[in-house]
C-alpha cells in the first residue's frame, strides 16, 4: 500500500508558485498573482497541490492572477478553482497548449482576461466563453489557429480587446469594441469552423480518436524536436561566449600591460636624458684629455 501511495505521488501536478502583486496586469491592475512554475507534470489532467509562500496576510483565497509561461502544459488542469476559486485573470504563455474547452471555465465566471499566447491551438468552440459573461481582454496570438466557429463570442459584451495576430488563417486585433465588432466579421471568412459531420458507428468514432491522438502525438514531437534544436543552438551560442569572454579578458589584460607601461615612460625618458647628459660630459672630458696638448702644440708653433 505504502508502494502504491509513492507511484501517486510522483504523477501529481503541482503548481508552484511565486506570490506577487507588483505587475499592473491589464484590465484587472494590480492584483496578487500566482508565477507558477508546473512540476511533475505528466500531462496529468487534475492540479492535486498548490505549493509557495504567501505574502503577510495572503491566502489562496486572494490569489486573482494566474501566470503560467514557458512550461509544458497541454491542456488547462482540472481542480484549478479548488485552490484559486476568485480568478480574474488567466495567463498561459508559451507552454504547449493543445486544447481549451468551456467547461476550463465552468468555475471562474468573473474572468476578465484570457492570455495564451505562443501555443498550439487549432481550432475554437462556439461555446468556449459561455461561462465567462463579463469577460474583457481575449488575446490568442501566435497560436495555430484555422477553425472559428461563429457566434464565439456572441454573448460577450464587455469584450473590448481580441487579438488573433500571427495565427495562420488571420493576422489582426481589435483595440476597441467597434475593431472587436469588425474582428468578428473577418473571422467568419478568414477562419471558418470545421465541416460538421455525424459519426455513424462506433468504428469510426474509434478510429478518429486514434487520429486525434496520433495527431497530437506526432505535434508533440515536432515540438519536442524544435525544443531539442533551440537548446543545442543555445550551447553553441553559450560556448562563443565564452570565448568571447576569454579574448576580452585577454585584451583587457594587454590594455593593463600598456596604461603600466606608459606611466613609467616619463621615467624612461628622464633617464635618457641623464645617460644623454652624461654621454656629452664624457665626450668633453675625452676631448680635454686627447686633443688639449696637440692644440697648446700648434699655439706654441704659432
Amino acid at each position: 500500500m505504502i508502494l502504491l501511495l509513492g507511484v501517486i505521488s510522483t504523477k501529481a501536478l503541482i503548481f508552484d508558485c511565486n506570490f506577487h502583486s507588483d505587475r499592473d496586469w491589464w484590465v484587472v491592475g494590480c492584483v496578487y498573482t500566482c508565477y507558477t512554475t508546473v512540476t511533475l507534470n505528466q500531462n496529468i489532467v487534475k492540479l492535486e497541490d498548490v505549493t509557495g509562500n504567501h505574502k503577510i496576510g495572503k491566502g489562496n483565497s486572494d490569489v486573482e492572477a494566474l501566470h503560467i509561461e514557458n512550461q509544458k502544459l497541454i491542456s488547462i488542469p482540472e481542480g484549478i478553482s479548488k485552490f484559486f476559486p476568485n480568478l480574474s485573470f488567466i495567463r498561459i504563455a508559451d507552454s504547449q497548449l493543445i486544447s481549451i474547452s468551456a467547461e476550463d471555465f465552468r468555475s471562474f465566471p468573473a474572468l476578465r482576461v484570457f492570455d495564451v499566447p505562443g501555443n498550439v491551438l487549432t481550432e475554437l468552440d462556439r461555446d468556449l466563453f459561455k461561462f465567462t459573461p463579463i469577460i474583457e481582454y481575449i488575446y490568442f496570438g501566435w497560436n495555430l489557429i484555422e477553425h472559428v466557429e461563429q457566434g464565439i463570442f456572441d454573448q460577450l459584451g464587455q469584450l473590448n480587446f481580441l487579438s488573433f495576430i500571427n495565427n495562420p488563417c488571420i493576422h489582426a486585433e481589435g483595440n476597441n469594441r467597434q475593431q472587436v465588432l469588425e474582428l468578428k466579421e473577418m473571422l467568419l471568412s478568414s477562419c471558418p469552423p470545421l465541416a460538421s459531420t455525424t459519426i455513424m458507428t462506433t468504428t469510426v468514432s474509434t478510429s478518429t480518436d486514434f487520429c486525434e491522438l496520433v495527431c497530437v502525438s506526432e505535434l508533440q514531437k515536432q515540438i519536442d524536436d524544435q525544443q531539442t534544436e533551440i537548446r543545442m543552438q543555445n550551447e553553441k551560442i553559450s560556448k562563443q561566449n565564452k570565448k568571447i569572454s576569454e579574448v576580452l579578458t585577454k585584451i583587457s589584460d594587454q590594455d593593463q600591460q600598456i596604461l603600466n607601461q606608459s606611466q613609467n615612460l616619463p621615467v624612461l625618458l628622464d633617464l635618457i636624458k641623464q645617460n644623454k647628459e652624461r654621454i656629452a660630459e664624457v665626450e668633453k672630458a675625452m676631448w680635454e684629455i686627447i686633443f688639449r696638448p696637440f692644440d697648446q702644440e700648434l699655439k706654441a708653433e704659432v
